[in-house]
């Protein structure tokens, strides 16, 4: 028995409704993550960052690292969205994390800048690599407009000694 031919319009119809929603749905899903998703720039794209501030700022945040001065990092160098995230102790458990005994500080090897664009937000980047009596650290800074923190991450670097 056939179905009559207003039934067989009316599938194709609602196909063809079907197919061009999920064509838009996941073209706006496409759009957002895109503008989420983070674009790395060479440093100075945008005009916005100085490399002697970010570099300073880079400098003194390790500075406070390496003496355990962690609320200190928090009430001067971290911006809102920062401090809302992460306490002293959560930077005290990524220290341990790398290393638990680091031993003192070297010196600085080097320092990489960069920027970033994240969900129409610019950030500075800056990663350095730090030696210590005991392990090489990889800092990761990312900071804000306002040259205020908005991520870090460390890590030990890979021992290339036999």
């Amino acid at each position: 028995m056939e179905q009559p031919r207003e039934k067989q319009i009316d599938k194709k119809k609602v196909i063809l409704i079907m197919g061009i929603g999920l064509l838009v749905f996941f073209g706006f899903a496409a759009v957002f993550f895109f503008w989420q998703y983070p674009h790395q720039q060479e440093f100075g794209t945008t005009g916005i960052f100085t490399k002697e501030e970010t570099e300073r700022t880079a400098e003194a945040l390790i500075a406070l690292i390496s003496d355990h001065s962690y609320e200190q990092v928090l009430s001067e160098y971290a911006g809102d969205a920062f401090r809302g995230e992460v306490e002293a102790e959560d930077l005290e458990h990524m220290v341990i994390g790398v290393s638990s005994d680091w031993g003192e500080f070297v010196q600085m090897k080097s320092c990489v800048l960069g920027e970033m664009k994240k969900a129409g937000r610019d950030y500075a980047l800056a990663e350095v690599e730090v030696q210590y009596e005991l392990v090489n650290v990889i800092f990761t800074f990312s900071f804000d407009r306002e040259m205020k923190l908005a991520g870090v991450y460390m890590q030990q670097k890979a021992s290339t000694e036999s």
